[in-house]
């Protein structure tokens, strides 16, 4: 298999293939890593593995720490040399420091780690990193963003508040609204983990105060397909996570018509309309009344946005039947606690 380069093919499936073909190749890769992990170094390697689709890339990495034993790094470098590559104007050098810091980040855990990486210049220039312009920096950038969520999940509190110092929270926003699907993703992925990560209520009040839900509210027109889906996405986040003035902005700046808007050019499938009722079902800022209360806004908005449209009826009925669903759930979970 080696002879013939299959696993050589099963990267550029990664690089090239619909979701199901990198799917499999993913599966293949993994396997023969195991079978024959040493010999594979050379496909895996960083430089390989940088030009994958976000997901993949998250996806190999995460499988290939988890193998302490194979030798991906060339030498032992301390994470001052790490630092001062990171620094480096060689985009090349950058990445591959960029790369081997993970290792590091993913044990910001550990006090005597958190304090290193907090006392040392890497979330400014990750932070740098972000602002940069040009598409020459685009691998730069996602990694960036990569390494932000895993700095994010690991060094907890103390580490999202020196993203908030550096508004990297705003640079990821506006990230999301770029031209190149590669960042969108990772930009999204990475306030995704943040959001939901112990800290995110820290990360959701500088979206609110910032105004930046407005700026996501008008991305949900734009023209690019991608773009609205990273800022639905987003928004279904912001529903579970937030509370009754934050579903009230949402109101005020119609979300919901617009992801109406949204559902009428796609077909009528009702998905982002039934996570935005199934976002407020799982809310836990919000009183039984006050849940109660939004579905019915909810559903009356929709219900006005969609008067006399070819999927008025299909929507609808999809729309009512979950909005009284978790109406059921929520009662019956309440009849168990008043039994017990």
């Amino acid at each position: 298999m080696l002879a013939f380069e299959i696993d050589k093919t099963l990267l550029r499936l990664l690089q090239n293939g619909s979701e199901v073909a990198q799917h499999h190749a993913i599966v293949a890769l993994k396997t023969f890593y195991e079978l024959r992990g040493p010999h594979l170094v050379g496909s895996l390697e960083s430089k390989n593995i940088n030009l994958l689709p976000w997901q993949a890339r998250h996806c190999l990495e995460r499988f290939l720490l988890l193998d302490r034993s194979v030798p991906l790094l060339p030498q032992l470098q301390t994470f001052e040399d790490l630092i001062y590559k990171v620094l480096h104007s060689d985009s090349k050098l950058v990445l591959e420091a960029m790369q081997d810091l993970i290792p590091i980040i993913e044990n910001a855990g550990e006090p005597s780690i958190r304090d290193m990486i907090l006392e040392s210049p890497l979330i400014k220039q990750l932070s740098e990193l972000l602002q940069r312009g040009s598409s020459e920096h685009n691998s730069m950038k996602s990694q960036a963003a990569f390494l932000l969520m895993k700095l994010a999940s690991s060094g907890g509190e103390s580490c999202i508040k020196k993203f908030l110092e550096y508004d990297i929270i705003p640079d990821l926003v506006k990230m999301m609204q770029c031209s190149t699907i590669e960042l969108q993703d990772a930009a999204y992925t990475a306030l995704h983990q943040m959001l939901f990560g112990s800290s995110g209520v820290l990360v959701l009040n500088q979206i609110l105060q910032m105004g930046l839900i407005e700026r996501m509210a008008q991305s949900l027109e734009s023209k690019s397909r991608k773009t609205r889906e990273v800022n639905v996405h987003c928004f279904l986040d912001i529903v579970e996570l937030g509370n009754k003035a934050c579903i009230e902005q949402m109101f005020s700046l119609q979300v919901v018509e617009k992801l109406v808007k949204i559902e009428k050019a796609s077909g009528g499938t009702s998905e982002t309309l039934l996570g935005f009722i199934k976002g407020i079902d799982k809310c836990k800022h919000l009183s039984t009344a006050e849940r109660r209360v939004m579905k019915q806004q909810v559903v009356r908005k929709i219900r006005a946005s969609l008067k006399g449209h070819k999927f008025e009826f299909q929507i609808l009925g999809a729309v009512d039947a979950c909005a009284s669903e978790g109406s059921k759930v929520g009662s019956s979970s309440r009849g168990k606690h008043k039994r017990a």
